[in-house]
Order: C-alpha cells, then sequence, then structure tokens
C-alpha cells in the first residue's frame, strides 16, 4: 500500500504565493491524463524547497532523473480538481486556457516564465508567513 501524505497546499483560498506557485505549475507542471496526479518540474534545487511547502516535515521523495530534471508528483484528486477549475487539463500545453485567480492578474506578468532561486526564496518566506500567522 502507498504510503499517504498530508498536503499543506490547496488552491481553495487564493493568496499571492499560492496565485505564484499556480504560475509556476502552468509553467513546469501538469496533471495526469487519469486526473488523478499532478506535478512539478525543474532542474533547479530550489525544488526541494517547495516540495517543504507542500509536504512539510514528512520527507517526502522527488523523482530525479538522467537529465537533472527533478520533480515533486503530488497525489491528490482535490488540488488535480482545483487545477482544473483554473483552466488544467492534462494536455494543457495543447487545450490549456490559464484562469487568472480574480484579484491575482497582476501575477499573470510572472506566469508562464522559468523562476530563478531568487523568486523561489521570496515566495516560500511569504508561504511561511503565511501559514505561521493561522497557527
Amino acid at each position: 500500500m502507498a504510503k499517504k501524505y498530508d498536503i499543506a497546499l490547496n488552491f481553495a483560498q487564493m493568496t499571492p504565493i499560492k496565485a505564484y506557485i499556480l504560475g509556476l505549475m502552468w509553467a513546469d507542471g501538469w496533471i495526469t491524463s487519469t486526473e488523478t496526479e499532478c506535478a512539478l518540474s525543474s532542474n533547479d534545487d530550489e525544488i526541494y524547497k517547495l516540495n517543504e511547502l507542500i509536504y512539510p516535515k514528512q520527507n517526502h521523495s522527488i523523482e530525479k532523473r538522467n537529465s537533472g530534471c527533478k520533480i515533486i508528483h503530488i497525489c491528490n484528486k482535490q488540488i488535480v480538481s482545483q487545477l482544473k477549475g483554473y483552466g488544467f487539463c492534462s494536455d494543457k500545453s495543447v487545450n490549456g486556457i490559464p484562469i487568472v485567480p480574480i484579484g491575482f492578474e497582476m501575477i499573470r506578468k510572472n506566469w508562464l516564465a522559468e523562476t530563478d532561486g531568487e523568486n523561489i526564496n521570496a515566495i516560500i518566506a511569504g508561504f511561511n508567513e503565511c501559514f505561521e500567522a493561522k497557527k
């Protein structure tokens, strides 16, 4: 039986940090054709920080390919459903139409573009502040 992980991320209540992560998903993410899983890929080691945000303190593994690409797999139908609500489909590169969350139109300019470690660090700092405020 596969190990179950608690996921700290959802897109139900949008924040600037979540909107930016949604943009990362549009740039380098996908959902499977069975719509049971989504994933985010990167060649950047900063993906480990994103993995920690999504799966805090759980030692969730990241797939590492020979090309250097690293992939976070998220097996969560609720998140897949939320992504579909933002225009995702299994062939999003061809048929997907990004839906920008209302009130986050200014983040659209960052979507579909590669990010760098400095931007990810800023996202993570804001994401952590968001969760700290809820405790």
